[in-house]
């Protein structure tokens, strides 16, 4: 199956996306979720510089795979900036992170950028831009989009599956400069009041965080985490929500943090089915 399915995406960018049939795409999903750890990494791969290919072309740029059930695909607000976004579960309970954006530079002209899992630690990341190609690995489930002093900042909410014992979401600044790709800004403020690219918040593998925009409060609204006892301050595997809520508000450039927010009756995790990966679950 593995020949045949690495066939197939050899065959997209000639063939086009619209031809692309449900077998196949079931196919593929069969691997991604069931093969073995090398096959699903050597698909990815394909995949990948099938994607690459073929947004390539600016007419492609559009292009939405409405019928593919394991791609995130995210769009800004304003159209210019669009991401599709896998993961890989590995037998040891580890994950990899695909994600392909597309950018348009001008009417005419786009820029593909491959985002590359390099396996950083994410404790050395909280304060520091990161190049595409030294990439920290998450799936990304929303994009919002800000503007200030004429300067279009946009935001990423994503999850990490860490391990079997935690699991990570963070909020990182996607920045778009022509061609250039960055992430990460320091217009976080943190518990302790110091600036930071990202924010990263890790809890327990068997609890849920949630973490998303309230459109009605154009805020984003979180989940406190905190350990079930004192004593285990800073043993993440411990943390889970505490039944209060935290937000952050962009207001002048910067996303300023706000501590015990009322957000009764919210339905934190309700996320857009055009913005939730097919195999995201938290």
């Amino acid at each position: 199956m593995v020949r045949s399915v690495i066939f197939l995406l050899l065959s997209f960018p000639y063939f086009g996306f619209a031809q692309l049939g449900r077998d196949s795409v079931l196919n593929i999903f069969e691997v991604l979720r069931n093969g073995e750890d090398s096959e699903k990494v050597m698909v990815s791969s394909k995949l990948e510089k099938t994607f690459t290919e073929f947004y390539s072309d600016p007419t492609h740029f559009n292009v939405q795979l409405d019928s593919v059930p394991f791609l995130g695909q995210l769009s800004s607000e304003d159209g210019l900036v669009k991401l599709i976004c896998w993961n890989v579960a590995f037998e040891n309970g580890e994950f990899q992170y695909y994600c392909v954006m597309r950018h348009k530079v001008d009417k005419a002209k786009c820029v593909v950028t491959v985002f590359e899992d390099s396996g950083e630690e994410w404790d050395r990341i909280e304060r520091k831009p990161i190049r595409p190609n030294a990439w920290y690995g998450a799936l990304y489930y929303r994009i919002l989009t800000n503007r200030f002093k004429g300067k279009t900042i946009y935001t990423l909410l994503g999850w990490d599956g860490k391990d079997n014992i935690t699991n990570r979401k963070v909020v990182d600044i996607l920045n778009v400069q022509g061609k250039s790709v960055m992430l990460g800004s320091s217009v976080f403020t943190t518990e302790r009041n110091l600036p930071a690219h990202r924010l990263i918040f890790e809890y327990a593998n068997d609890a849920s965080m949630a973490l998303n925009f309230d459109e009605k409060e154009n805020l984003v609204i979180m989940d406190h985490l905190a350990p079930e006892d004192s004593r285990f301050e800073g043993q993440y595997q411990f943390y889970g929500p505490d039944f209060s809520y935290d937000a952050l508000e962009f207001k002048k450039g910067k996303w300023l943090l706000l501590r015990d927010v009322f957000a009764k009756n919210r339905s934190l995790n309700n996320l857009p089915e055009d913005t939730k990966p097919g195999d995201f679950k938290d």
